[in-house]
């Protein structure tokens, strides 16, 4: 027999709960524990942790680089990425099983920064027409030293700990004459 609840105008409500029905109560367990489940299951996986900072080339802010932190070997960290803003700020992202975080586990990392760029010629036009593009021969190139673009070359390294992960060991002072890097160690 179904569970029927009868509307309260019709039962005794001052018995309250034990008013209702016997024969109501699996329904009643089943759906509460149905909720139960809705409710605590929610993400699982690792926990991420915030990450932001800035990268600088040569005292300017570098726009539209790719940030990289590759794990330590021996980190339990998982690979993380960022793209700088019109700042040279950055906030890490990490991906794990097609789902992304905003942030990175915690972990050894080493950084890895580089912005690619084609150089596009312009035709010249007659006055008041836009310019035309024209293929450029030349390959995409790199801004940033090549050196900090590679795992196995980058001197850049961060730890992410528990917490808001910002400041001066998150902020990349880059030089183009060399891989000196002025912070971004910590």
């Amino acid at each position: 027999m179904p569970c029927t609840i009868t509307p309260a105008a019709n039962r005794n409500t001052s018995r309250g709960w034990a008013a209702m029905p016997s024969r109501c109560l699996p329904s009643i367990v089943a759906v509460a524990v149905g909720l139960g489940c809705l409710v605590g299951c929610g993400r699982s996986g690792p926990v991420v942790q915030f990450v932001e900072g800035r990268v600088v080339l040569d005292g300017q802010t570098l726009e539209g680089a790719t940030v990289g932190l590759s794990p330590v070997a021996g980190s339990k960290g998982l690979p993380a990425y960022a793209r700088t803003d019109t700042q040279g700020i950055f906030r890490v992202t990490s991906t794990r099983g097609g789902r992304r975080d905003a942030g990175a586990t915690e972990g050894d990392y080493i950084v890895t920064i580089s912005k690619v760029v084609a150089d596009v010629a312009v035709e010249a036009t007659e006055s008041g027409e836009r310019p035309k593009p024209v293929s450029s021969r030349k390959p995409p190139r790199n801004v940033v030293p090549e050196v900090y673009a590679e795992v196995d070359t980058s001197p850049l390294r961060v730890t992410i700990k528990r917490g808001a992960n910002t400041g001066p060991a998150f902020v990349f002072d880059l030089k183009s004459s060399g891989a000196n890097v002025v912070s971004g160690k910590r």
